[in-house]
């Protein structure tokens, strides 16, 4: 006898609009940041090109209620919990004290079994894509790790001191691929994760994005996440290949 599906409640609607009133600012804050840099100083100007176009598939995911919309803004706002909560240790700034609590708001918003009826408990792709109740929990912790992860990796990458573009293609594509059911995308992910977990322990300090340096390098959070994200598939896939 299966579960019922929970029904969505809890001001589904009003969550929802709140969510995406939070990325849609920041998708159009990054987006305007990089067109000001763009004649200022281009050299950031993939770094915030490359959050706004997180912020922006976020918004659209949620928007237009696809099963891991909720998964990857969850991920978008936790980052943003991350990164505000740092920047404030060294120094608090009001930008960020509004960067911390305005994703603090779309985790809150987008949390929640309710929710989740508005997203992936909603039949249809589950039996389109066969999965389970074990994989689907899978697939969520792996989503939610790699959108923390991601703009971690941005960061690393895309930054004037990172220089990685080829990694952040990597790490996106391997998150594109595991929503698509790939077991490359898997390996992608897995291998973006280790090459920013090498680099993150053996390079440099970068910029952050306020201009202020950071002894962490960013490219050791984007390296255990992205790994973490692609860890749970390990023994599944093993599995596959040698029965």
């Amino acid at each position: 006898m299966t579960e019922p599906v929970p029904t969505a409640g809890g001001l589904i609607g009003e969550r929802k609009a709140i969510a995406l009133l939070c990325l849609g600012f920041y998708a159009s804050y990054f987006l305007l940041m990089a067109l000001i840099l763009g004649s200022q100083a281009p050299e950031w100007v993939p770094l915030f090109g490359g959050w706004a176009a997180c912020y922006t598939i976020a918004f659209f995911a949620v928007a237009a209620g696809w099963f891991w919309g909720r998964w990857f803004a969850l991920g978008l706002g936790l980052w943003g919990v991350l990164m505000g909560g740092m920047i404030l240790l060294v120094d608090p700034l009001p930008q960020a004290i509004a960067f911390a609590v305005m994703h603090a708001l779309i985790v809150l918003c987008m949390a929640g079994t309710g929710m989740a009826a508005a997203f992936e408990s909603r039949p249809g792709w589950r039996e389109q894509s066969k999965l389970d109740d074990r994989a689907v929990g899978r697939l969520r912790t792996a989503v939610i790790l790699a959108a923390v992860g991601l703009p971690w990796l941005i960061l690393r990458g895309l930054a004037p001191s990172g220089g990685s573009l080829g990694l952040v293609v990597l790490g996106s594509a391997g998150l594109f691929g595991l929503l698509r059911g790939r077991t490359w995308g898997v390996l992608a992910l897995g291998g973006a994760g280790l090459v920013a977990l090498g680099g993150g322990l053996l390079g440099t300090p970068h910029a952050t994005a306020s201009g202020v340096l950071s002894p962490l390098p960013f490219g050791l959070p984007a390296g255990l996440l992205l790994t973490a994200a692609a860890t749970p598939f390990a023994r599944p896939i093993a599995r596959y290949l040698t029965r």
